[in-house]
């Protein structure tokens, strides 16, 4: 896949995810979370029913996971969950190791059980699928 900067990323997240919601997304919302804390979110709607979480994270040369970005997209699918949203996606630019797998789907597998209404999706091979809830 061609490498993208997180921007960059964000923007084809942001067009891709404007048809398929047919919804308009502004990048860097800030909404206030159930607890009343405040959050920049990568895109949403104005109305604050859609916030989505944008992801580039690759695996290290040495083929070890990014440990410390996967735990801030954890952080960031808690805050999802403190929201009101109703669609709430983190959508990653999917890195695939030969012997691990995808890192996006390492993501949705070790989180699993507290996602719940959290959605996870990723870009492979310039296509966006979703991988939890299937």
């Amino acid at each position: 896949m061609m490498q993208r900067d997180w921007r960059a990323f964000q923007a084809l997240a942001r067009d891709y995810f404007h048809k398929e919601l047919e919804r308009v997304l502004v990048p860097e919302i800030v909404v206030r979370l159930n607890d009343g804390q405040v959050h920049r979110f990568d895109l949403g709607s104005d109305d604050g029913t859609v916030l989505i979480e944008c992801k580039s994270y690759t695996f290290t040369r040495t083929g070890r996971e990014p440990s410390a970005k996967l735990n801030h997209a954890k952080t960031d699918g808690h805050l999802l969950k403190a929201s009101h949203a109703t669609r709430k996606i983190i959508v990653f630019k999917d890195d695939r190791h030969p012997k691990k797998g995808s890192l996006a789907e390492l993501f949705a597998r070790r989180n699993n059980v507290w996602l719940a209404d959290v959605e996870v999706w990723r870009l492979w091979n310039e296509i966006f699928e979703r991988i939890r809830p299937r």
